[in-house]
């Protein structure tokens, strides 16, 4: 049932879903945005003014309406070893995807719940490259976090984790078009913040402890909201984790903008050329609309994504945070892995003259002096040493660094190099495999197990005492400082010190604007 904002905490038919295995109490669905459709569609959400006093056992979810690339679909099955028509039917068929799906979960551990104290609270943004994810998906089990908040003395955390829009839905960019507001899906989840502010004590959380903790579209959610209004819209979190923070450049939403009107014109039958034509078309329609333009996305590339758009995101975000047009308020906690790009490189990618074309490709609108300089002088030909042997080698460096590495420099640099920061290097350090060590939850050898409790632990300290470095027994975690430092979990030894490799020439070029037209 979704919980009703009282006076006292809900009682405990509302929390009927209490997990014996774990003693965690989870109140799934509570609705924190009235439906984003009708007026609603393509603006910012309008807080939830009533009660859905229906049931519901938990049994099932709701998710926006979502898609992957085909390039993604292909990886996927690749990875899975099943068939991409396998995968993009799980896709298209996960039950409850609608346009009302403005809904978040709250987990709380059962002596926080019963207890009289207020603890910290964590709230997890998904990641999905913009065009997917949801607060259920992905298989995420919070269980082996919130446990580990629980260990060494603390008290534990509240978790929260949150849908907003994506896709078309959330990520549109229609330039002055009036009818469509930009990048709104941060706005979803400042309004899902908001709600975490009015109403968490009712779960035993502190309303003035709250941590945001994403991952690639999550993490970049982040990066988004300490820059949000140039630093005068104040980030609706007090603390930040921020992993494998992704921000893929779009330079012409125009692009996407078009694409989307001649898709919805061929569905529709007719001509649309506004954004009010555009949302007056049926939900079914529109999620075609979306299918069809996120389908065909350039390899490495979704379709839609943020943009900058004059207001909550005036500028790229590295450039904001250069300026020093940011909440400087949070305190930080930044990751990435050793080959963030790996993905986003297909494995053809074999000679100069490709690597070029692949750049070309995933950031269209690169000045073409800038394309020249950032191909033959910024990241030279293979081999280069301690960098790239290969050219494919040198594509997955580049890619890594401007869609993901350097996000985490430009933050630790603007926040005075006083951010904890780490690099997850388990082989192969791909993209997204740090998530299961994040989420463990009991699956897996025992090297892992080790490794991932640690890991939960120091992320949990963080959240509760704003440090990692409250459990007396774990490594110390250094403060990033001048001289770059970060704590690395895997790759050939459990917890290290190490210099951050984001630290060079090519992440200070990216913060520019020299690439930027």
């Amino acid at each position: 049932m979704q919980a009703k904002p009282l006076q006292t905490r809900p009682a405990k038919i509302l929390a009927h879903n209490l997990q014996q295995s774990t003693k965690l109490y989870s109140f799934t669905n509570i609705r924190f945005a009235e439906p984003p459709i009708g007026k609603h569609r393509f603006q910012p959400p309008v807080a939830a003014s009533t009660v859905n006093r229906s049931l519901n056992d938990g049994s099932h979810g709701f998710t926006c309406p979502q898609v992957l690339p085909d390039w993604s679909i292909e990886q996927a099955a690749n990875a899975t070893h099943t068939s991409p028509e396998a995968v993009r039917k799980a896709l298209g068929d996960a039950a409850g995807q609608s346009e009302d799906c403005l809904f978040l979960d709250v987990i709380v551990p059962k002596t926080l719940f019963e207890g009289e104290s207020k603890a910290p609270v964590m709230v997890w943004i998904t990641g999905g490259g913009y065009v997917a994810g949801s607060k259920s998906g992905m298989g995420y089990d919070a269980s082996g976090l919130l446990a580990q908040s629980q260990q060494e003395g603390g008290e534990g955390v509240v978790y929260v984790t949150i849908n907003y829009r994506v896709g078309l839905f959330g990520w549109l960019n229609a330039g002055d078009d009036e009818d469509i507001f930009p990048n709104v899906a941060l706005q979803d989840q400042r309004l899902a913040f908001d709600w975490v502010q009015k109403n968490i004590h009712l779960f035993g959380g502190d309303a003035q402890k709250v941590t945001a903790i994403g991952h690639s579209a999550g993490g970049g959610s982040i990066m988004m909201h300490l820059v949000g209004e140039g630093g005068k819209a104040k980030a609706p979190f007090h603390r930040g984790i921020a992993q494998s923070p992704g921000i893929l450049p779009i330079l012409e939403p125009s692009t996407s903008w078009q694409q989307t009107l001649d898709a919805a014109s061929r569905l529709a039958g007719k001509k649309i050329s506004n954004g009010a034509e555009l949302r007056a078309l049926d939900s079914e329609t529109l999620i075609k609309v979306n299918r069809q333009v996120v389908a065909k996305a350039t390899f490495a590339t979704y379709g839609y994504g943020p943009s900058a758009d004059g207001g909550y995101l005036p500028e790229m975000p590295g450039v904001l945070l250069l300026e020093g047009r940011f909440d400087a308020a949070p305190k930080m906690m930044l990751s990435h892995t050793t080959h963030e790009g790996l993905a986003y490189v297909a494995p053809d990618v074999v000679s100069a003259p490709q690597v070029k074309s692949h750049l070309q490709s995933v950031i269209p609108g690169i000045p073409s002096d800038q394309l020249d300089y950032i191909t033959s002088e910024l990241y030279p030909p293979a081999p280069q040493q301690h960098l790239y042997k290969t050219e494919f080698e040198r594509a997955v460096v580049m890619i890594s660094e401007v869609f993901f590495t350097c996000n985490t420099r430009f933050m630790a640099t603007a926040y005075g190099n006083q951010t904890y920061n780490y690099r997850f290097q388990v082989p192969d350090g791909s993209h997204g495999q740090d998530l299961r060590y994040t989420f463990y939850s009991g699956l897996g050898n025992t090297a892992q197990a080790e490794l991932a409790k640690k890991m939960q632990l120091y992320l949990t300290s963080f959240a509760q005492f704003a440090s990692p470095n409250h459990a007396s027994w774990l490594p110390e975690w250094p403060v990033y400082g001048e001289e770059a430092a970060i704590v690395t979990f895997g790759g050939g030894q459990d917890v290290g010190i190490d210099v951050d490799d984001a630290k060079n020439k090519r992440c200070a070029y990216w913060q520019s604007r020299k690439w930027i037209p």
